[in-house]
């Protein structure tokens, strides 16, 4: 974007070290639900809360904005993007349907 700071190296370094990142990332954090194969959650552990927590809201939001920015490099992007939304609408909370239950424990049962 114009008047941004940018690294003084090219956009193809640039662009590689993203992808390699982003692959890293996802082969230790995107994980399949023991549940239901065709949903999926980005591995957070506990935060708080329940000890035997798999993700937790804040996780799978970042994870479903990562996979929107990378689908122009990755073909799956957006059956994982459409696994994290399954999963999220699988835990909605009980304070608002809109938004997810703060927490998905190991069992993956809705806390609500």
């Amino acid at each position: 974007y114009k008047n941004t700071i940018k690294p003084s190296i090219s956009q193809e370094a640039l662009n590689n070290d993203v992808i390699k990142f982003y692959e890293y990332w996802k082969n230790k954090y995107l994980k399949v639900s023991k549940v239901d194969s065709t949903r999926y959650y980005i591995k957070a552990d506990s935060t708080g809360g329940d000890s035997k927590a798999i993700t937790n809201s804040e996780a799978m939001g970042y994870g479903m904005i990562i996979m929107s920015l990378m689908a122009g490099y990755d073909r799956d992007a957006k059956k994982y993007f459409d696994g994290l939304l399954k999963m999220y609408k699988a835990f909605p909370s009980s304070n608002n349907k809109f938004l997810m239950q703060w927490q998905i424990n190991s069992s993956e049962k809705n806390n609500t």
